[in-house]
């Protein structure tokens, strides 16, 4: 929360960006993979990042979370249910909500983009 505090969103994004893929590199397909590429898709929405950014980085965090813990969309709203329920009725939660709908659309439950 630093970084976003000090109004530096993009460096904190790059270093999300960072830390999820040392993260893959050491840990593939673990919780706290899953669990970071989460936190990063999360801060994009909260940021208020473009909705094809936030959509891409969802769509990340599902692929993770679907080797992580054999369960994509569903799995991911399941573990998010805490953040959305605490920013209820903000844009990011909207946007949030948004984008994993739209995950939910695509052929098998997992976007690539």
């Amino acid at each position: 929360h630093g970084l976003r505090s000090s109004g530096r969103v993009e460096q904190s994004l790059v270093l999300w960006t960072g830390i999820v893929a040392a993260i893959k590199e050491v840990m593939p397909s673990s919780s706290v993979h899953a669990t970071n590429a989460l936190q990063r898709a999360l801060f994009s929405a909260e940021v208020g990042r473009p909705e094809l950014e936030v959509r891409a980085s969802i769509a990340v965090a599902a692929r993770v979370v679907e080797t992580a813990y054999g369960a994509g969309p569903d799995m991911v709203e399941s573990l998010v249910s805490s953040w959305l329920w605490g920013h209820r009725g903000t844009p990011a939660a909207a946007q949030f909500a948004g984008a994993l709908s739209w995950l939910r659309q695509k052929q098998g439950g997992i976007a690539s983009e």
